[in-house]
């Protein structure tokens, strides 16, 4: 999985969940090499998913610190449309039009989506076997071996490696 270079507007922290299954998130506006700035909203919570990093993989263990806005239609492997998420999400439509300027000036989507007819916050290597119930993840970069089984009923359900920026 890979954001296409604005891991800031991606990766948020859950700061409160809604009866209505709404939940106020804060994103991680540091988070990757281009910062990006601070927005506090609230998105639907279907789209949001526990996001293991490399620095969540212990020795047969996961414990995600994040969550991840994911947008992307794994099936297509380009973002839902966004006609689509202007009516079923509108929420979520609006927090990603806080980042449409940066979002549509990454590299990965201008190499690799057609900008005039994707979704300007589609995201690069995203397919069904990112969500897939089981995965086998590892630390990157370690000294030791720091591997785990992660599985629909872990704490997280994505994995995100920073050498795919």
């Amino acid at each position: 999985m890979n954001t296409g270079g604005l891991n800031g507007a991606y990766f948020v922290e859950v700061k409160e969940r809604y009866a209505n299954r709404t939940v106020l998130v804060r994103n991680l506006h540091d988070a990757g090499k281009i910062k990006c700035p601070k927005v506090q909203l609230p998105v639907e919570g279907d789209l949001l998913f526990s996001l293991a990093r490399g620095r969540s993989v212990a020795r047969w263990s996961v414990e995600a610190d994040c969550h991840i806005l994911m947008v992307q239609d794994p099936k297509a492997q380009k973002g839902y449309p966004e006609k689509w998420l202007q009516e079923t999400h509108p929420l979520t439509w609006a927090y990603l039009r806080k980042f449409e300027k940066q979002l549509r000036a990454r590299k990965a989507f201008q190499k690799f989506f057609d900008p005039k007819s994707d979704p300007f916050y589609s995201m690069y290597s995203v397919g069904e076997y990112t969500l897939a119930r089981h995965k086998v993840v590892w630390m990157d970069i370690s000294l030791t071996m720091k591997a785990a089984v992660l599985s629909a009923e872990a704490k997280a359900s994505i994995i995100f490696s920073p050498n795919t920026q």
